[in-house]
């Protein structure tokens, strides 16, 4: 803790040094933002930072190459090593942010005593069009000017910038290094930062020491960043004309790991059908079994202690759905014909699905309380000429037919055609339909199944909008494989207590929902019978879920709908170390799915770094309805791979650590 007195002396010496004051106002004007590798570990407010360290050394060939560069002189070697820390903790971010601070401590001086200053703030600018030669010389007069200016007391700087911000909780920079050949690591005591780094020179050897905080960063994450460091002193040393962007820091055993060791995960499975098949298939194995317990707009039946809550067994919403798609069928319905859906929560809703489906038709999913400008906007964009309510179904239910099956002999579509359509916002402010066909969902069926043992004796809630992909990922997996689903009356949605009792009462085994429901209906939890709970499309925490993990295994997911509902799956395990992190990962690609996170010239980048979320495999959907220019933007080769990069319209930042877990 400063003493008044001292505080004093800061100010006196700060009000002295005018010239370095403008330097320093300037240097640090447009507060920047503080240069971070992502933690392993969530930051708790007011615990003290436990360092550990790990050691390296730089020897043989790459000693004497920086030997050389550096001309044996200590203060050229530091600027290389921060030119190299700078550039890696640009990469480290993902490239997103030029603007890179790092700290560092004042030069040794013959008299130390009462020194005012004894941290220095280097902001650097990356251009990674620019060369090596190039930064190291911004470097070079960024050091000389931090040199210049190095009186003036960093606790005032701190004051002025962020005044809400402890001197020793690092304002401007959270990594740091310091050569002890010409710098003393006392001057950086003073200071909390994660991660600092230590050189020094002697013999013919550089000894490398990273002091990094454990309550932060995992030691596997330390050992990664130190072997980065070397390769990318490698690299960029080879030849300082080489440009910034075509250092490659991956080693290729990191690749292959990358590449292969994650995405180790392919099964077989049953490709050349439909989903209609497979309901059919189920249909012969169960077809007195309850397959939909809900809301009926047209029924006044009660089961249970709920108003207008019908069932369905297998043959009935079978017979239903024939009925719809003999008359669709006669609207022209067909191979990749698309028709709208407006239908609200209920069993004609699933009935509307199913029996598009049937008719060899795919299905775009709208909710009737959209705008109406919203709505026709998509009926204009997607070409719709047929459109079912509940005045259509009740249409074609008045017409029977018989139980010849028909339809279920008739080819009338294949795994390549159209299942359903999904508008997704995206970044471009308009909604663009998504073209998912059958073949993309029982891939993604295939590696659910492979996650999750699902039997008959499987209860599924409805609780994902129909006019998301995840509403398939409620659906199918059960109906096909004779379970059944409950579909909660609207009102009961809006009442979390009122769910919660349904999913009781109901004996509910499989709970699928947004992060921000789960943590509703937490508060409820544990239920007796449940014992899947699947989150997705926002980030979930431990706190959301501390109950309902009580009651089953919790799973995390992550995949947008341009590549079919799910691509990474991660099981909450409630360990000490899942609790310390930030959040609950992605976790490692579903089956048959690869996962790889590349930058922006689509090369991998390492573990730990942050990039954007590239899938690639059998549920890569066709593309946009009427875009072809967008879905060739989106939709690339990578490696003889058909890759999505869509992400929901914009880039996701993921950690490669994750994956690893």
């Amino acid at each position: 803790m400063k003493t008044s007195h001292f505080s004093y002396q800061l100010t006196l010496a700060a009000s002295q040094q005018q010239k370095e004051k403008k330097y320093w106002e300037e240097k640090l004007s447009n507060p920047p933002v503080k240069s971070a590798i992502n933690y392993d570990f969530k930051t708790i407010g007011g615990s003290e930072a436990v360092y550990r360290q790990l050691h390296f050394d730089i020897t043989g060939e790459l000693f004497f190459r920086l030997s050389a560069l550096s001309k044996n002189n200590d203060y050229t070697l530091h600027i290389i090593l921060c030119t190299c820390l700078s550039h890696l903790l640009f990469i480290y971010t993902g490239k997103v942010n030029p603007d890179i601070l790092i700290g560092t401590s004042i030069f040794k001086k013959t008299k130390e005593e009462g020194l005012m200053n004894t941290v220095l703030v280097l902001r650097s600018s990356i251009d990674e069009i620019s060369g090596v030669k190039d930064f190291l010389m911004q470097m070079r007069q960024t050091v000389l000017e931090a040199i210049e200016n190095q009186n003036y007391p960093f606790p005032v700087l701190v004051e002025h910038f962020v005044p809400d911000t402890p001197v020793e909780e690092c304002a401007f920079f959270d990594v740091a290094m310091i050569l002890e050949n010409i710098q003393s690591r006392v001057f950086l005591e003073d200071i909390s930062c994660p991660l600092i780094f230590s050189f020094n020179r002697k013999d013919e050897s550089i000894s490398c020491l990273i002091d990094y905080d454990n309550q932060l960063y995992k030691e596997d994450t330390i050992k990664r960043i130190a072997t980065h460091f070397q390769r990318w002193l490698e690299e960029g040393t080879k030849n300082i004309e080489t440009k910034l962007s075509q250092i490659d820091i991956l080693a290729e055993e990191e690749k292959r790991l990358l590449f292969e060791g994650f995405n180790n995960n392919r099964t077989g499975y049953r490709q050349e059908t439909t989903l209609n098949k497979l309901f059919e298939a189920q249909l012969e194995r169960t077809p007195d079994r309850i397959a939909l317990i809900g809301s009926s707009l047209v029924s006044d039946e009660n089961h249970g202690d709920f108003p207008n809550i019908n069932q369905l067994t297998y043959r009935e919403l079978n017979h239903k759905a024939d009925m719809l798609a003999s008359y669709l069928k006669r609207k022209g319905m067909g191979a990749d014909r698309i028709a709208a859906v407006i239908l609200e929560p209920s069993i004609e809703m699933i009935i509307g699905l199913l029996g598009i489906l049937k008719s060899g038709g795919a299905y775009l999913p709208i909710a009737p309380e959209w705008p109406e400008e919203r709505i026709r906007y998509i009926l204009d964009d997607s070409n719709v000429t047929v459109t079912v309510d509940l005045d259509s179904i009740l249409e074609a239910t008045k017409e029977l037919i018989g139980e010849d099956n028909s339809l279920r002999d008739e080819e009338i579509s294949s795994p390549g055609n159209l299942a359903y359509v999904i508008y997704t916002s995206g970044s471009t402010g308009k909604p663009k339909g998504v073209l998912v066909e059958h073949g993309n969902v029982i891939a993604n069926l295939a590696a659910f199944y492979n996650q999750f043992d699902i039997t008959q004796n499987d209860t599924v809630i409805h609780l994902s909008d129909y006019t998301f992909d995840a509403f398939a990922e409620e659906l199918y997996p059960v109906l096909l494989r004779g379970g059944k689903m409950v579909i909660p009356p609207a009102r009961e949605y809006l009442d979390i207590q009122r769910l919660s009792q349904v999913i009781k009462l109901y004996d509910v085994s499989i709970i699928d929902c947004s992060p921000l429901l789960l943590n509703e209906l937490n508060k409820f939890a544990p239920f007796k019978n449940t014992r899947i709970i699947i989150s997705g499309g926002d980030v979930l925490r431990e706190k959301y879920i501390d109950n309902l993990v009580k009651s089953g295994n919790v799973y995390n997911t992550y995949g947008p709908t341009e590549t079919t509902i799910c691509a990474a799956y991660y099981r909450y395990s409630a360990t000490e170390e899942d609790k310390r992190r930030p959040s609950i990962p992605i976790g490692k690609p579903i089956a048959n799915y690869n996962v790889l996170i590349l930058d922006e010239t689509m090369s991998l980048v390492p573990i730990g770094v942050v990039g954007e979320i590239c899938i690639s495999g059998p549920g890569v959907t066709r593309g946009y309805l009427n875009r072809p220019d967008l879905t060739a933007d989106k939709f690339c080769a990578f490696q003889g791979l058909v890759l999505n990069h869509a992400a929901h319209g914009a880039s996701i930042m993921f950690n490669n650590s994750d994956s690893a877990n």
